[in-house]
């Protein structure tokens, strides 16, 4: 990742604001083009790809410049972090001592991130590339209390087909078949899945989940009942409504976890990306401040970030929830 000279910055602002104002009517893109015209949260990736070292809050970063998540940390030293940042303040809001559970590690951010304020992070991730690289960022970093389930989630337990991302985004790795056909999978192998409870039967509490397992989170959920119940989390996932495995209508998503839970989404980031013959023009909100904002299902919903939050804990979190 080069970064951008003064000049440079300024003279991309001016051809932001332009744009701005002679093509785009949109209000939430009007926005990000005057976040695009400061010159904050502008990166340019050149169009030779390569690894890299950044800094993630502290952490080594490793990655490369072809992957999505990677590039987003290499630009900006970050990945999400409206959301990372809602994470970490309303779940020490009611746990000062919390255990989270990722579901969906990937790379890493979330449990290197979660490592950071959580008394134990234990990570679940079933596709064996990203456990190594998992496992890499938390030798690297010495990082001592994540422990790591090389496992997905379900309903029950199992062995399923789990369609392979492309290099572009290894995020989009998935259980549920309708995402091989949206995003092209490379390649189809069949890998372990296990029901959250009896995963997690051993541990003690669980304070905070995060889950982003690509239009599995249905089933996934439904095996974490008994966790649920036990524990009222909050619930930190990606609610996607297209797939054979994602929720329909909002009583689905009530359904799968116990009464008196409220639903709420996280404003999500405005981000912009231009693709000039391979080489990558970025301007992303890097902003940590974040909104909510009451759960409403639509198609539009297609990977928004929500959250499940116990009745309980509503007046210690109203600061930031909706009036």
């Amino acid at each position: 990742m080069k970064t951008l000279s003064k000049k440079s910055v300024v003279m991309l602002g001016a051809i932001f604001t332009i744009i701005a104002v002679t093509l785009l009517t949109d209000n939430g893109e009007l926005r990000q083009m005057a976040i695009c015209a400061t010159g904050e949260g502008v990166a340019y990736i050149p169009a030779e790809r390569g690894k890299f070292t950044q800094k993630f809050y502290g952490f080594d970063y490793s990655g490369t410049t072809q992957d999505l998540i990677d590039i987003k940390v290499s630009a900006f030293g970050s990945y999400e972090p409206k959301v990372l940042h809602a994470i970490e303040t309303l779940t020490l809001l009611v746990d000062d001592k919390p255990v989270f559970l990722d579901v969906g590690a990937n790379t890493g951010t979330h449990t290197m991130f979660a490592s950071r304020f959580a008394s134990q992070v234990i990570s679940i991730e079933p596709w064996p590339t990203m456990i190594q690289r998992l496992e890499a960022h938390i030798k690297t970093n010495n990082i001592l209390n994540v422990e790591i389930h090389p496992v997905g989630y379900a309903s029950k337990k199992g062995t399923m087909p789990f369609n392979v991302p492309p290099d572009f985004n290894r995020g989009w790795g998935s259980f549920s078949s309708s995402f091989a056909g949206l995003y092209n999978a490379k390649d189809v192998i069949d890998l372990p899945l296990v029901r959250g409870d009896d995963d997690l039967a051993g541990v003690a509490k669980i304070s905070a989940i995060k889950m982003d397992i690509e239009g599995y989170e249905k089933p996934a959920l439904e095996g974490l009942k008994k966790t649920l119940e036990k524990n009222r989390p909050l619930v930190f996932f990606e609610l996607n409504v297209v797939g054979v495995d994602a929720f329909k209508t909002v009583d689905e998503v009530r359904a799968v976890f116990p009464e008196k839970y409220k639903f709420y989404y996280i404003v999500p980031a405005l981000e912009m990306t231009w693709n000039l013959n391979g080489h990558l023009l970025l301007c992303d909100d890097v902003a940590s401040d974040f909104e909510l904002l009451p759960l409403k299902l639509h198609e539009s919903n297609f990977g928004r970030n929500t959250i499940a939050i116990p009745s309980e804990h509503l007046e210690r979190l109203s600061k930031f929830l909706p009036q």
